[in-house]
This record gives structure tokens, sequence and C-alpha cells, in this order.
């Protein structure tokens, strides 16, 4: 839920949207080509290190291992096991398309490894809180039920987990997606459409004093 809250209030600040404003998620007119290609690499490694999204669709389409999980966990339902994909997913989704405006909004290559980095650090602030969790930092209660959950397996079906071509397929279907909105961004910025289109320029009476 953090990370959600995070991501949504990132979002949020790169959207400005105006009646007069025709570019609201403000992408730059254009960038070097050294700009652009460390776009290009950053958006594949943010492709490749964020597992939530794959994590989460691989789980869903392997099905509710109702039989494993009720052995591992007496207090597990269909429910809960559902509210955690989800959220999974929406964590992951939400966090790829924060870090993908980032990524395209920055015009100058220190400042787009910057904001690269810090979506990196957000995206790892669950596992680093589990890793607290096992270390009691946040009680006992929850360091108890944190190595329950290190420590507990269960049984899934092995033909859920052999077909090593789903997980390929995700990666190259996230990093399509991805790569086509960049494009369509590099497309306008080539052509200019992304250049501003009204300037609006306010004198003081001093400038023109006979116009009182």
């Amino acid at each position: 839920l953090l990370q959600i809250l995070i991501y949504s209030l990132l979002a949020k600040n790169q959207i400005q949207i105006d009646d007069e404003n025709d570019n609201p998620l403000g992408f730059p007119a254009n960038v070097e080509f050294g700009v652009r290609v460390t776009q290009f690499f950053c958006i594949g490694i943010a492709v490749l290190t964020q597992e939530d999204i794959r994590e989460a669709l691989q789980i869903v389409r392997g099905g509710y291992p109702s039989e494993g999980l009720q052995v591992a966990f007496d207090d597990i339902t269909q429910w809960k096991w559902w509210c955690s994909c989800s959220m999974r997913f929406l964590e992951g989704a939400l966090g790829l398309i924060v870090t993908l405006f980032l990524i395209i909004q920055s015009d100058d290559v220190v400042e787009l490894l910057l904001n690269f980095t810090a979506m990196e650090f957000v995206s790892a602030l669950d596992n680093v809180a589990f890793e607290l969790s096992v270390f009691g930092f946040f009680g006992s209660l929850i360091r108890e039920k944190s190595e329950l959950i290190l420590e507990t397996s269960y049984a899934v079906p092995v033909a859920r987990n052999t077909e090593s071509w789903y997980e390929s397929f995700l990666l190259l279907a996230v990093f399509a997606a991805m790569l086509s909105i960049w494009s369509v961004v590099v497309h306008r910025q080539r052509h200019g459409d992304l250049i501003c289109k009204n300037i609006f320029v306010q004198f003081g009476d001093g400038a023109a004093a006979e116009l009182g």
C-alpha cells in the first residue's frame, strides 16, 4: 500500500491538466541522442527488475492451489489470495508506468539516472519491509508471521511452473508495450509536435506607461 501511495503521488505530480496545456505530462520538446539511448536502456532494465507483474500473472495463471495453501496456512481464503495477486499486479503496473513517464520526462542523463535510481529504490520497499519484519523491527507478532512465510512451502502442480517460455513472453510483452509508448513520444519530439505553441508575455506599467 505504501508503494501504491508513493506511485500515485508521483503520478499526480507528473500530470498537469490545463485547458491551454497540450503537453500535460511535461515531455521535453526534444532530447540529445545520448539521453535517448540512456532512456532505451533504462526502460529495459526497469522491465527486467520489475518482478511483481510477472509473478502476479504467473500465480494467477497457475490457479488457486487450495490444497497446498490450506495445509500451509490455516487462515488463507481464496479472496485473500486474489487480493494479494491484484495488489501485486497493480503495484507493479503503476510502478512501471510512473517509471516510464519519469524516464521520458528527463532531458539530461544525470537527471534521468537519478530519477531511475529513486524509482528502483521505491520498487524494493516491500522487500526491505519484509526483511525488517523478519528481524523484528515491527514487533514480535509480525516477526513470527514473517518467519512463518519465509520458512513455509506448499505444493504446486509441477506442470504450472515448467513452462519457461511464459515468463519470456511476459517480459517481451511488457517491454514492447513500454517501448511503443516511448517510440510514439520520440516520433512526436522529432517532428516538433511537443514544441510550445503559445507564448504569453505580460509587461509591467514601466514598459509602456502611456498604455496606463
